[in-house]
């Protein structure tokens, strides 16, 4: 039942490897902030005294954060801290081959989904490569690979991939009787690495309710027999997902919320979905994404209104086709639009819903402008309105079957060496902080508590808001236990830590002898003279 196609293995085989060739040979010089904002507050944690490492796991579970509760996803991130430290290595190479594998999972799945619409082999792997190359070699992907902690969201990715295809391959392929049930079970799975696991719900949801429509209504259809499986299988992944939203809701921390009339927050929730729509289409040229100006995000509420409209009537539109005529091809373009189309729309509502929770209306706006912008939300809208650009290159590929591949192939390697070339030249520009070396940094840190330690001195309490960019206060005290390990302290042995401003005011010739402080100071920014 779960037996592969001939040549299907091989052929996974052989696009993972060359994607993680192609990743490794752009990313693999990339500096690693394992001690940026979430990353650095679980080493610290993980670190910790016993009890304060007890508290921080039973939080996990007890709490949900900014409406994510994926405690296991959580507990796991926060083991593997503990275990792995400040190795730069793991961290890297642990995020470079995540993103392979998400890229080798979306390539093989748009060839697979080609293949349903009887395009070239040709055909198949150009856009393949194109969509590949345009998702796994942009500007917002290096955060991705830089940031250890965005792991949970390239594993939220590569499962919203998978649920993907299964939902397509409902469509496409009804005789097998396992892709409801994969569908459903990637989607309850995507919810425990992060909230936009509701995402998935509603995209996988929306899919299985209008092949469970067309079974239904159609009596001749190949769907009919399947129907009993399919709306099983949507009760029970709604059945999970709605228990799953109740605790990120419930086990929200109190906090105090504005009020605003029903008629501004329309405004603002529709002029935000345009300008989300917008940066949707700005992802697919790997251009420069400009944010919004808060102050007049409401101001395109009647482009968001059209926009929504829209997508609700080309959702009916392909569901009315499917009913007049229930094939194969029709259905599965119904799949790849109502996918992207539903998970769009629960995206935005998402969003809607997490602004209400904002101390302000100018708050709320500021936070949507925002997420038109942030590479961690950003990459994954991108990857939301994938399959929707599947079934767009699919009718490209049909109306000019020549043209279309050549091009398709252009366009990937246009992604592959722009990213390259962003990565050794631009990104220092664009991001000066997250090119500083954590490895260096660290180590310089790691030489100045021995150093201050032989020649008797304190240790001065180095401010690292450069490293943990403004998630936490970061210094050289916050991180005390986690020198204590690296420096294999003794539990008895203690590190002595003056306050920074007491380094400054006294005389710093004392500190000749601690060249790594130094070399700290300038690699932070933190000299005067």
């Amino acid at each position: 039942m779960f037996s592969l196609p001939p040549g299907a293995a091989r052929r996974a085989v052989v696009i993972f490897a060359l994607t993680l060739l192609l990743v490794a040979a752009v990313y693999r010089k990339t500096p690693i902030n394992f001690l940026r904002a979430e990353s650095g507050w679980y080493l610290m944690q993980s670190h910790s005294s016993e009890e304060i490492q007890e508290r921080f796991q039973r939080d996990f579970f007890a709490h949900s954060y900014g409406g994510h509760y994926t405690p296991l996803a959580f507990l796991a991130e926060f083991e593997t801290a503990k275990f792995v430290g400040t190795f730069e290595s793991f961290w890297k190479w642990r995020q470079i081959l995540a993103l392979a594998l998400v890229g080798a999972a979306l390539c093989g799945a748009v060839y697979a989904i080609g293949g349903v619409f009887q395009l070239s082999r040709w055909s198949r792997w150009a856009m393949g490569a194109a969509l590949t190359a345009g998702a796994v070699f942009r500007p917002e992907i290096m955060e991705f690979i830089s940031w250890p902690f965005m792991i949970l969201q390239l594993i939220w990715i590569g499962f919203f991939i998978l649920a993907m295809y299964s939902a397509v391959r409902v469509a496409s392929a009804p005789e097998q009787t396992r892709w409801p049930w994969i569908a459903a079970a990637m989607a309850c799975v995507s919810i425990q690495v992060s909230g936009l696991g509701l995402v998935t719900v509603v995209a996988v949801a929306a899919v299985l309710l209008g092949i469970l429509l067309v079974a239904v209504r159609c009596p001749s259809a190949i769907y009919r027999p399947h129907r009993k499986r399919i709306a099983t299988a949507l009760a029970a992944m709604i059945g999970v997902a709605a228990l799953h939203a109740w605790a990120m809701l419930h086990l929200l921390p109190a906090h105090p919320s504005f009020s605003a009339p029903s008629r501004t927050l329309a405004k603002l929730f529709l002029g935000f979905a345009a300008n989300l729509t917008a940066a949707a289409g700005r992802t697919f040229i790997a251009t420069t994404i400009a944010e919004p100006d808060w102050r007049s995000l409401a101001y395109g509420w009647p482009y968001g209104l059209l926009i929504i409209a829209s997508a609700l009537v080309l959702l009916f539109f392909l569901l009315g086709k499917s009913f007049r005529e229930p094939t194969p091809h029709n259905l599965t373009r119904f799949a790849l639009h109502a996918f992207s189309i539903s998970a769009f729309l629960a995206l935005i509502g998402l969003c809607a819903v997490r602004q209400l929770q904002a101390e302000s209306l100018d708050a709320a706006a500021i936070n949507l402008a925002l997420s038109t912008t942030v590479p961690r939300y950003v990459v994954p809208l991108h990857f939301i309105v994938i399959a929707s650009a599947i079934g767009v290159a699919v009718r490209l590929i049909q109306r000019a079957p020549r043209l279309g591949p050549v091009a398709f192939c252009a366009l990937a390697l246009a992604a592959l060496v722009a990213q390259r070339d962003f990565r050794s030249t631009t990104f220092v520009y664009v991001a000066p902080l997250a090119r500083i070396s954590h490895a260096s940094a660290w180590g310089l840190l790691l030489s100045t508590v021995r150093e201050c330690r032989a020649a008797q001195l304190p240790v001065p309490n180095v401010p690292l808001g450069a490293l943990t960019q403004g998630f936490l206060d970061g210094d050289a005290r916050s991180f005390e236990s986690l020198l204590h390990h690296d420096l294999h302290l003794k539990p008895e042995e203690k590190i002595e830590i003056i306050p920074w401003e007491q380094y400054l005011a006294e005389d710093r010739e004392r500190y000749r002898g601690v060249p790594s402080l130094r070399l700290l100071e300038e690699k932070l920014g933190l000299r005067r003279d």
